[in-house]
């Protein structure tokens, strides 16, 4: 009878005794094996909402399986040109991820990063063949138990922090969906409303500049960039 149990061992990856057990039973056996960053001994104590949301996915049979992933871009035009010293921009080019599971749930992300590393260092184009082949290939096959895995799973790839976010987003997003909730309701915030500010970019003198700041602090903006 034993051997149809369903059996999955979490362990802690600061406890070296018990991780290297997890990697030795997920290579000889078949029992599903769950490391969880930045804990020791104790999961439960160490990393509750994720032990919790582990445990959720076994006991409810929500664990996800990523089917496909697929993407759309477009230009998002700006209102006006946004002037820096790097030059003009008239717009801002996006992609949509939709992320698919086997159950046919979705979840939503977005990456935005630059056309140019004016800014920081990555650019859309380079997220694009990062998420292609390196993020997406970590995913395939892969049984979830909780979007907070994908940061540690993503690990192996260093820096690219828009071109993870773009997918973990979509993550969070299909775990929600799948229980039900709201992406804020999932993520535990209450507040109905989120203060938001404005980046106005480079003004033709002091006195437009002063304007401009006038006009969206009379909007409602809370700081203006």
């Amino acid at each position: 009878l034993l051997k149809d149990l369903s059996v999955t061992y979490i362990a802690g990856k600061l406890d070296s005794k018990y991780a290297s057990l997890a990697k030795k039973l997920a290579k000889e056996t078949k029992i599903e094996t769950i490391l969880v960053d930045n804990a020791g001994h104790c999961v439960h104590l160490e990393k509750p909402k994720f032990f919790q949301e582990i445990l959720y996915a076994i006991l409810e049979e929500k664990t996800v399986v990523i089917q496909s992933v697929q993407s759309s871009t477009y230009d998002l035009e700006l209102i006006s040109p946004f002037v820096t010293s790097y030059g003009q921009t008239y717009q801002k080019p996006s992609d949509i991820f939709i992320v698919t599971d086997t159950n046919g749930f979705q979840g939503y992300g977005e990456l935005l990063s630059f056309e140019t590393p004016d800014y920081i260092e990555e650019t859309i184009q380079n997220d694009r063949l990062i998420i292609k082949h390196h993020l997406l290939p970590l995913l395939k096959g892969k049984k979830l138990y909780s979007p907070r895995q994908i940061r540690d799973i993503f690990q192996v790839v260093k820096g690219n922090q828009m071109a993870k976010s773009a997918i973990e987003t979509a993550i969070w997003d299909l775990f929600a969906k799948i229980k039900g909730e709201s992406l804020t309701s999932y993520l535990g915030l209450t507040a109905k409303e989120v203060k938001v500010g404005v980046s106005i970019g480079i003004q033709e003198n002091e006195s437009q500049l002063l304007e401009v700041v006038t006009g969206y602090v009379n909007e409602g903006y809370q700081r203006v960039k």
